[in-house]
């Protein structure tokens, strides 16, 4: 079953939506517990934040900051001015923004394609997790945490560890990858 949400101006807050949620919003904070199947959220003005998508989804607003606590499948996720926060993300994602820092606080595994035009990115990578990493910044630094080790197919044939590809581009920020704590 699917929520269908619309409004004007004015906060909304909902606990949990068991189906699919589909929510469109000019102006206005939004609160969401708990969305059992994607969630699909736009929003003009205001921050968007989201406990868990249990099946991911695609979330714009062109002014807020967003906020997803847990995803478990791959989410798109867009802003024209505002901070982006994930936390746990268990298949991928991407993430749009021109004005606001992106921060991914657990990556397990899949492809996360990463663009900012001003602003830094930070990626904390799940202990375990074998990583690709493709990044550049016009006028920033690019730095990894992660220790950089042969190819798994050089060294033995392919392994059965979670694997991520990072790809990471910023004009004007910083680009980070560290390893998330346990």
């Amino acid at each position: 079953m699917a929520a269908i949400i619309r409004t004007a101006s004015g906060a909304i807050a909902v606990e949990e939506i068991a189906g699919q949620a589909k929510i469109r919003t000019a102006s206005g904070r939004l609160d969401l517990g708990t969305v059992g199947d994607e969630a699909d959220v736009q929003s003009a003005s205001g921050d968007v934040r989201i406990g868990v998508a249990a099946s991911g989804g695609k979330v714009s607003t062109a002014s807020g900051d967003i906020e997803l606590g847990r995803v478990g499948k791959p989410t798109r996720v867009h802003t024209a001015s505002g901070d982006v926060r994930l936390g746990e993300v268990l298949a991928g994602a991407s993430v749009e923004s021109v004005s606001g820092d992106q921060r991914i606080e657990r990556a397990s595994t899949g492809d996360y394609l990463l663009r900012a035009v001003s602003g830094d990115i930070v990626v904390a990578v799940a202990p375990g997790s074998l990583v690709r990493f493709d990044a550049g910044s016009m006028s920033g630094n690019v730095a990894s945490d992660i220790e950089v080790e042969p190819s798994r197919d050089a060294v033995g044939g392919p392994s059965d560890l979670p694997e991520l590809l990072i790809q990471a581009k910023t004009v004007s920020g910083d680009i980070s990858v560290v390893r998330a704590v346990n």
